[in-house]
């Protein structure tokens, strides 16, 4: 009964953390924050031909 208490609190809060953070590491690869997609914010026109930095 002592060990099966002590195994459960050992699972609870030590190996299921680390094996979340180890699944959660095998997900697609981010994006960098700099993405050549995106635009810039003086590249986007606003209505009357002004950018929207002016």
């Amino acid at each position: 009964m002592i060990g099966g208490m002590a195994s459960s609190t050992l699972l609870t809060l030590i190996v299921i953390p680390v094996i979340y953070d180890l699944v959660k590491g095998w997900g697609l690869p981010r994006e960098s924050a700099a993405d050549p997609r995106q635009a810039k914010s003086s590249d986007l026109r606003l209505h009357g031909g002004r950018t929207a930095a002016e």
